[in-house]
């Protein structure tokens, strides 16, 4: 029997795979910050504790492995009993997880406990379906489990609709299941974080236009098309530089990429930054080249900043957050030539500052927080009167 929480804070089980340097982990974290501060986080459970970027963020949550100390993506699946047994003991009111793998984990964990059923709400970071129907076996899968355990959630939370289009449509979630949340990606000590310092040599002062982009060194982040962009960008703007924050496995092939089109002192992949916002602070315009999203926090965190912004229109995230592209740059996934011109447009005709700082404050740390304690109420109270 799910425990009363009229009386007093729901507790909060949050469940991630890992704290790793990507915009689904930095979410949930946030979350995290915010229910320890409002006395309601029960326990931070991580499937591999070994992969922590988010050092200095996740001391206020106190994360915990699910296995102890034993980490590896080829032990999530050994987590279930151990997590099974770790929600029977501690009681949580309300489990959350995010990531499709660890979802699915959640999930079956959280409705084998006998004599007690939690609130289980999932948070899917992606359009699922869109993204994992044109990869490997491992990926269908993936969709294929996820669209028979989604159902048993109380809630599936997208972080736009386009995400929650495609749980309804290609995984096949009940609508009245689907709740959109905006993603907390603006965090509580931002004012804070982007005052920090900046020591690089493209922040040196000078006048000269500088880009920003910031991800994951992979295929779904379009850098070798944004580096070829810039081969126009540099031709038409004087003094053009970019800098990409982030790390991958991609990260050779582009530096070679960056070589042979002879932009070394104009492209600078600066890796993975734990605060980047005082980058972001400190530029003129931000570029989101990505063939896929769900709602991508690095454009979120551009806007926070008042910056201009580019941005491919994917599947899902980058129009719905740049209002159909009143507030920013919006051009086609792959195309080289669209990108380079609206990068060119951004530096002459930037957008208005205080219409792209009202549209960030849409994803403070506070609304979203606020938003999912609503969800919980709503159903709790459907629960009493059902």
């Amino acid at each position: 029997m799910r425990s009363s929480a009229k009386s007093k804070a729901l507790r909060f089980a949050i469940v991630v795979t890992n704290l790793a340097d990507g915009g689904a982990q930095r979410v949930m974290l946030t979350f995290a910050r915010e229910m320890a501060r409002n006395g309601m986080l029960h326990r931070f459970y991580l499937l591999d504790p070994t992969r922590v970027a988010f050092s200095k963020e996740a001391e206020e949550v106190s994360p915990q492995g699910v296995l102890g100390n034993l980490g590896s993506k080829w032990l999530y699946l050994f987590c279930l009993p151990v997590l099974w047994m770790h929600f029977l003991i501690s009681r949580p009111d309300v489990v959350f997880s995010t990531l499709t793998l660890c979802n699915i984990i959640t999930i079956i964990a959280a409705r084998l406990t006998p004599f007690y059923r939690p609130l289980v709400i999932v948070r899917e970071a992606t359009t699922l379906g869109a993204r994992y129907s044109t990869r490997g076996l491992l990926s269908r899968i993936l969709v294929s489990l996820a669209a028979r355990t989604y159902p048993l959630a109380d809630i599936v939370v997208a972080p736009s609709v386009g995400v929650a289009e495609d749980l309804i449509q290609r995984v096949g979630v009940s609508s009245s299941k689907v709740r959109v949340i905006n993603n907390p990606a603006v965090p509580p000590d931002f004012e804070e974080l982007r005052a920090e310092p900046v020591s690089h040599e493209f922040f040196d002062g000078s006048a000269f236009p500088l880009f920003v982009a910031m991800g994951h060194l992979g295929p779904v982040k379009g850098f070798d098309v944004l580096i070829d962009a810039f081969v126009t960008v540099v031709r038409e703007v004087a003094g053009a530089r970019l800098i990409i924050l982030g790390d991958g496995a991609e990260r050779p092939t582009l530096t070679r990429q960056i070589d042979r089109l002879g932009l070394t002192a104009a492209i600078d992949l600066l890796g993975f930054r734990q605060n980047p916002f005082p980058y972001l602070q400190n530029a003129d315009v931000f570029v989101l080249s990505s063939r896929w999203e769900g709602s991508p926090n690095a454009l979120i965190q551009a806007l926070a900043c008042g910056l201009t912004t580019v941005a491919t229109d994917c599947r899902s995230g980058p129009r719905e957050i740049l209002k159909d592209g009143t507030i920013g740059y919006l051009v086609p996934v792959d195309d080289t030539k669209a990108l380079a011109d609206a990068m060119i447009r951004a530096v002459r005709h930037p957008f208005s500052k205080e219409k792209i700082l009202e549209r960030a404050d849409d994803f403070g740390h506070e609304h979203p927080f606020r938003r999912l304690l609503d969800i919980c109420s709503e159903l709790m109270a459907e629960e009493r009167h059902g």
